[in-house]
């Protein structure tokens, strides 16, 4: 998949992740003290003892977050993933509010997406970038969650597992 939309954009326009970089984001929490990082992990031991394993469709292929703005390509999750992940990020938020742990929390409907791309900042046409709203159906399976650091660089992103807990 990753290859053939590769082919499909201008040379520069697009910078595509491979695909071990690719993640569902459940929850981002910003940047947080080293003090902080035993609670996080703490609330995530808790949420994986209580969130059973949660899966969905993966549903269409299009630009991200606006389709207007052209900054990314993501791989969308369907409704019943919005669903099941809506449900869960509140409940890992709970209890990391509990904690003490300072992030936002997030209100608005969860956005199940995993970034592929990410445009170039010198690429600024984008009347030359293809149309995408490609429908797919594949299925994830949502069976453990990680705390990642992340670094964006100006090769890609750099992430680094800081913890990782298994779901019921």
């Amino acid at each position: 998949m990753r290859d053939r939309l590769e082919q499909e954009f201008p040379a520069e326009s697009f910078r595509f992740y491979s695909e071990d970089l690719w993640h569902l984001t459940l929850l981002f929490l910003g940047d947080q003290d080293e003090e902080d990082l035993a609670s996080i992990v703490s609330a995530m031991e808790e949420f994986g003892k209580m969130q059973p394993a949660f899966g969905g469709k993966l549903s269409r292929i299009d630009y991200g977050p606006d389709a207007k703005e052209k900054k990314m390509i993501w791989l969308f999750g369907g409704d019943d993933l919005a669903k099941k992940g809506e449900v869960a990020r509140d409940n890992l938020q709970d209890l990391l509010i509990e904690r003490g742990v300072r992030f936002n929390p997030e209100n608005k409907r969860f956005i199940p997406h995993m970034s592929l791309a990410r445009r170039s900042k010198f690429f600024t046409d984008n009347k030359k970038l293809p149309e995408i709203n490609e429908t797919i159906e594949e299925e994830l399976s949502v069976d453990k969650i990680e705390l990642i650091s992340s670094v964006l660089t100006k090769d890609g992103p750099e992430y680094e597992v800081l913890g990782s807990v298994d779901l019921s």
